[in-house]
């Protein structure tokens, strides 16, 4: 009998032990878990676009959560030699980076938690633009990455001999300035990406990384400016994209990118003609790709539907999306779709 309790006894402190050591264990994984969770990052750029021209700041404000180092790359060599850093800011508070080779800002485990009794965390980099053009920065945080434009609407320069000027149709003088419109050379050229994506692409921003990220290997290297081809909301549209304003030239014929061929073969002959209900070739006569693509639009280049901003993929939600074997109005209206479903991207650019 003693024998038999000495024995369970035994036992009992076995389980004991191994108890414990589960427990502890179990804690410890879950802590593992959450130091894991506790890392994760998020990022947006909340001005992707902007104007600003020669001797204007460009003033770029963004949003993170989480920790990891950042950054803000110069994606060409204008934006290298046209810009001069200011400053980079917490909610207000100055932070000190380092200035990298080619003007890369970079600061390490960069954290803007909110200030105060505020819940926001911006952040915010000012440039000062010594010359006006075309600049991108690209920001990185962590995995996260996103693009910021300056595209001014025109170019300033002082000239102060008015008489000669041969002709102010093109020009505007006043005070010994003269204001010329700059609209971009090249071939105004839409391609489909490489790999398809749901109605959540992260916004404007999002749609345009996610061009850029997913354009095909054999786009010529000369092409830039270039934004995903939707309707984002009402204040962002296709039919918005070119002029005073705009990216692109509204008069400039715009073209497919077929990237099997390697050629441009004629969309339209400029903007109006694009979005009057008819084009001169398809999606999959002009690219190789028969596939849908979002597009957000109406025949018009109107918005009509985006998963809230191109910002869900929700299937109680929808988006608009266009058809890539047709060359009338369904070439960029098809219809409209549950946000969960994926889709090519169609994006323009600028090939010199």
């Amino acid at each position: 009998m003693a024998k038999k309790l000495k024995i369970s006894w035994i036992l009992l402190n076995v389980l004991l032990i191994v108890g414990v050591e589960v427990l502890f264990f179990s804690n410890y994984q879950r802590g593992q878990v959450q130091a894991l969770g506790s890392g994760e990052q998020e990022f947006t750029i909340l001005t992707p676009k902007a104007h600003p021209e020669a001797g204007e700041d460009w003033i770029v404000e963004f949003e993170t959560k989480g920790k990891a180092d950042l950054t803000i790359m110069p994606q060409d060599r204008p934006t290298i030699d046209d810009l001069e850093f200011i400053s980079l800011t917490c909610n207000g508070q100055e932070r000190t980076p380092q200035i990298l080779e080619n003007g890369i800002v970079f600061y390490p485990n960069w954290e803007c938690p909110p200030a105060g009794e505020a819940s926001e965390r911006i952040g915010k980099v000012i440039h000062h633009v010594d010359v006006a053009g075309k600049h991108t920065l690209k920001f990185q945080f962590g995995d996260e990455i996103a693009y910021a434009y300056n595209e001014p609407d025109s170019i300033t320069d002082t000239f102060t001999d008015e008489t000669k000027i041969a002709s102010k149709d093109q020009v505007v003088v006043s005070g010994g300035q003269v204001k010329l419109d700059e609209m971009p050379a090249g071939k105004t050229t839409v391609y489909v990406t490489t790999a398809s994506i749901s109605g959540n692409m992260g916004g404007r921003s999002g749609a345009d990384s996610f061009c850029i990220n997913h354009k095909p290997s054999n786009l010529p290297v000369s092409c830039h400016t270039i934004h995903a081809f939707i309707s984002v909301d009402s204040d962002d549209e296709i039919r918005d994209m070119h002029g005073a304003g705009g990216w692109y030239d509204s008069d400039a014929p715009i073209y497919w990118w077929h990237n099997s061929n390697q050629t441009y073969n004629l969309l339209a002959n400029n903007w109006a003609e694009m979005l009057d209900w008819n084009v001169e070739t398809s999606q999959e006569n002009g690219t190789g790709e028969a596939g849908r693509s979002w597009s957000g639009s109406y025949g018009d280049g109107s918005f009509y539907s985006g998963c809230e901003g191109w910002t869900t993929n929700s299937p109680l939600l929808n988006g608009t999306y266009a058809y890539g074997d047709r060359a009338d109005w369904g070439w960029i209206f098809g219809g409209q779709i549950s946000c969960d479903h994926t889709y090519l991207l169609r994006c323009i650019c600028i090939c010199d």
